[in-house]
Formats: C-alpha cells, structure tokens, sequence
C-alpha cells in the first residue's frame, strides 16, 4: 500500500556546498528516505536516488535498505560512477528470501555535467574555489580576485597587495627569462636562484617578493607578469579595485611614467629587463 517508507543506508558520504562548491567527508553512514512507496510492477522503477560520485573514480559499496520497520536487507558490492546510471532489480517482502541484480551502465538519464568557470572580479580562495561575493572560510582565506577567464575556464588572478621600490635584479647575469609568458620567466629565474649556490633571493627583490606570496598563500602558481599579462589587468582595473578595496587590499594603480611603473618579468638582455610605464589598453 502507498504510505510506506524504504530507507536507503550508504556506509559514508560526503556533503557539498553549493557556495563554495567544496565537498567534506563525512565518516557517518548517510540515509535517504523515500516516502508514499506503493508496490509496483516488474521492472518499474520504485526509486530513484541521485549521489555525487568521485571524478574518474569507480566506487563499490554495500547498501542497505529498510522497508517501515522490517528486517534491513543488505545490497553488496553495488557500483558507482560519474554519469553513470546504477540499476538494481528485485523484490523486497517479507515473506521469503530474494537476492538483487545490480548493473551500472552508460545510459545516463539526468543532464550532462556543467563546470561553472569563474568570472572577472570574482574572489579566488587558497583551496582554488570562487565566489562572486567574499566570504569568511576557516583555514580557507581570501588570496585574490580574478582579472581573466580564459576560454576552457582557466584564468589568472591577481593578488591583494604588491611591494613597491624593488629592483630586479643583479645586472650582467643572463636569466634566459625571454618569454611573454610571466610564469615562464618567474621559473627560469626560480631555477637560476636554486641551482647557483652564490645567489639567494634577496639579490632578485622582485622575484624574492613572489616567492614569499608563494609561501605565505601556499599556491606555487604566483608570478611576476610579463608586458602582455599587465595589459590585461590594466584593461579591468576598475573591475579588481572594487573587489580589492572591498576587503582592504592594496589598490591597483595603473602607471604613468617611470616613477610608478611595473618591473615585468621579461628580461631584455644580460643587464636590462622590461619595464611598463604606462597603461597600453
């Protein structure tokens, strides 16, 4: 008769928040409980019940379901994939002993999966998640907004403050930091620094400040821009200000000259880098 209950018991799980879109374990056995179930005919379905499952992973686990208060019954080894429909036969009384049929195939019923990408001026957060407005995370800070989204969704971002004043780097040394690329760069001089025993990263200040963002957020991905790379900020500065200011940061001042202008990380040749002085947008 309709009215009924079937619970359904996964041994461990996880929950999602939709915020911030950052999934935690959750070491407990997790029930979904379906009501008003009526009885049905062969192979129509009784229930159907949506989980997360890992990105390229294929998870088994044991299930048990309850119908109102008899006697649980155990499900063993059912299979679990991303957009995988997971199909399980049988009947469930009282009366008898029954075993199930489990099959997990390809044909997916629901939507296909949609990756939302971040946006210009969002704010970017330690463990890579996003958000449109700034929220306050436990051992999950704030690290800087996004200034470009590229068209497969990744993007680059800036950070919430900059030192001023600092040099290069020492002249008549050839870093091989030729690129448009500013991590490329970054990571020719990180590598001349590490593999020469006579340099430390005081004698590089521009670098020395990146390799303490570096440590201080725990992302390896900061770098000094190249000429390309400040252009685009530039472009959106208006943008990125609000979104810094907005949480004290350090605002972005586009320059005019050489007294406020940016170090790239592009070096010229052994004794001369390239320096923006002014906003080319």
């Amino acid at each position: 008769a309709s009215g009924n209950k079937l619970k359904v018991t996964y041994p461990a799980g996880g929950t999602l928040n939709v915020g911030t879109g950052s999934v935690t374990d959750v070491a407990e056995a997790i029930t979904h409980t379906f009501t008003n179930i009526g009885q049905v005919a062969a192979n129509t379905t009784l229930a159907t019940d949506y989980i997360l499952a890992p990105t390229g992973e294929d998870k088994v686990l044991n299930l048990t379901i309850q119908l109102n208060t008899e006697d649980p019954k155990s499900i063993t080894n059912v299979p679990f994939r991303q957009c995988f429909s997971t199909h399980i036969k049988g009947e469930y009384s009282s009366f008898g002993r029954f075993t199930f049929s489990v099959i997990a195939d390809g044909d997916w019923g629901g939507t296909n999966e949609v990756k939302e990408t971040a946006k210009v001026g969002d704010y970017y957060y330690k463990n890579g998640t996003w958000s449109t407005d700034a929220k306050t995370i436990v051992n999950n800070p704030i690290i800087g907004v996004v200034y470009k989204v590229n068209a497969d969704g990744t993007g680059k971002v800036v950070s919430l403050t900059e030192q001023t004043g600092l040099t290069w780097g020492p002249t008549d040394v050839a870093t091989e930091a030729t690129s448009i690329t500013g991590k490329e760069n970054t990571d020719k001089v990180f590598t001349l620094i590490n593999n020469n025993p006579s340099y430390n990263f005081s004698d590089w200040p521009i670098f020395n400040a990146c390799q303490e963002q570096r440590t201080n957020t725990g992302n390896n991905g900061w770098y000094v821009p190249a000429f390309g790379e400040y252009t685009a900020l530039f472009k959106v500065k208006s943008t990125i200000n609000d979104k810094i200011t907005a949480i004290s940061g350090t605002e972005l001042v586009a320059p005019t000259g050489e007294s406020d202008g940016y170090w790239t990380s592009k070096e010229d040749n052994n004794s001369y880098a390239a320096f923006i002085m002014h906003q080319d947008v």
